[in-house]
Order: C-alpha cells, then structure tokens, then sequence
C-alpha cells in the first residue's frame, strides 16, 4: 500500500494515541486482514489528499476490557447514496466504469464485513460523492492486563516547531505533542530556518519536525531544513525517501529520521 500512496503522492496518517491500550485478546490476523482490505481501497480510490486510519480505545471500569474503534477515511471519489447500498455485496463495486478505471473484484469490503461479524463487531460507512469514504468498525476486547495510563515526561520548557505543507500532518503531529503538554507550534515550510533564527538565546531546548511531501528529492534539501541554532531535529519522511538517503554525504548529526506513515 504504502509504495502506490506514494507513488500517488497520497499522505498515510496513523493516529493512535500512546495513552491508548495496545495489549488485548484477540484474533490479529483478521483484524489484519479488514484493514488492509479498507487501506488498500483507500488509497486506491484516492487520486489526492490522504488517508487516515485512527484507532481509539476506551476502556472498561474494571480495567479488564476495552472498546477498540477503528477507522479509515480518505479522500477519494466517494459514492452516492445508490452506490453505498450496494458496496458490501459480492462482486460489487459502486458502478462498472469504477472497475474499468481501478480494476479489482468487489470482493475485499464483503470479506471485511463477514470478518468483522464473525469477530462480534458491525462495520459501517458513510461516504459522499466526490468527498471522500469514511468506514468504522468498533470490537469489545478483553484486555491482557490492567491497562494503566501511560504518562510521558519531557522537559518543562521544551519548544517544538511543526513544518510541512500538509496541514492534516502537522495536525497530526501537533495534537500529539500539545498531549504530552509540550509547546507547540505550526510553521510554514518555508519560513521555518527564519523563523528559529528569531528565537532569544535561552537555554531553553527547542526541536523543530519537518514533515517531507511525498516524492520530493531529499539530498539536496536536508542542510537548509536543519536550522543551526536547535536541540535537534525529526525528519518525517516516507521509506522511499529514507532509502534515497542511504548513499549520500549529508551530515546527520542532531537528525532524527522518522518513516512515515506518522503515528500519534
């Protein structure tokens, strides 16, 4: 999936909060299964903007069980009322020009939905034409331990700056930071070097995230997105682009090169 959506250019955003329960009973392989299903037709029924795929917990009282709500949305041609009606049937897709143009059988949201049935759980869309699909499913699982809250530490006065031009990225990236109670800010791609530049001389440790757009060649780019006057930097950057950066002569020091799709 991820090599087409960059390929398209298309932003994969995971959101998944750290403070979120991660260890349950439950038949991964399936789970797998449904949403590689509904990734993989998202990005193939989107020609621009993004996916999201969110998965949000809230546990029980007793700490023992808890609602896993999954969810995946793009930004791709939609359907129709019509079309949603008959989208779960086998060997259905929303009309014959849509297989023409994207190919496939019709059968991955029906095998979604039998897997999501058979694991107790009910699967559900909403869609509008030309705006984009949104599909959820929500499973009860029992929970392989206590689930307490996880807490991050960082330092009081830690300052961080969010730069790209995808805006449901720095979205992203600032909702989990501002979580973790850290200062954070959103610039534009191309303000950021002078913008850090403008920062009093303090001791107090600043980072600065640059999200890299789909495709862009990096090697040349790297130097100017590090601002000289920082604690570090975290280059969000998709696999192709880290794999780019194997060969080349720029200077690392103080970089952190995270692969995408991000993850909150």
């Amino acid at each position: 999936m991820q090599p087409l959506a960059e390929k398209k250019k298309i932003e994969i955003i995971l959101k998944y909060s750290p403070a979120a329960a991660d260890q349950a009973v439950a038949d991964g392989g399936r789970i797998r299964q449904v949403l590689i299903n509904l990734i993989s037709n998202a990005v193939k029924f989107t020609e621009e903007g993004f996916v999201t795929v969110e998965v949000a917990t809230s546990v029980r009282d007793d700490g023992k069980s808890a609602a896993f709500n999954f969810s995946v949305k793009d930004t791709g041609i939609g359907m129709n009322h019509d079309q949603q009606r008959l989208i779960f049937e086998k060997f259905s897709q929303a009309d014959s020009s849509i297989t023409r143009r994207f190919g496939g059988t019709g059968l991955g949201l029906t095998i979604s939905q039998e897997l999501v049935r058979i694991m107790g759980g009910e699967i559900l869309l909403e869609s509008a034409q030309g705006l984009g699909t949104k599909i959820r499913f929500s499973l009860e699982l029992d929970l392989c331990q206590s689930v307490a809250a996880i807490t991050a530490e960082f330092p009081v006065q830690l300052k961080t700056f969010v730069s790209g031009n995808n805006s449901h990225i720095i979205d992203t990236v600032c909702e989990m930071i501002s979580s973790w109670g850290i200062d954070c800010n959103k610039v534009m791609f191309e303000d950021l070097k002078e913008l850090v530049k403008t920062l009093p001389a303090t001791d107090q440790p600043v980072i600065t995230i640059v999200d890299f757009p789909p495709g862009e060649q990096l090697p040349e780019h790297i130097n100017y997105h590090k601002p000289d006057n920082v604690t570090g930097s975290i280059f969000l950057m998709t696999p192709r682009q880290l794999a780019s950066l194997n060969n080349s002569d720029q200077d690392f020091s103080a970089i952190f090169l995270l692969s995408k799709p991000v993850t909150t």
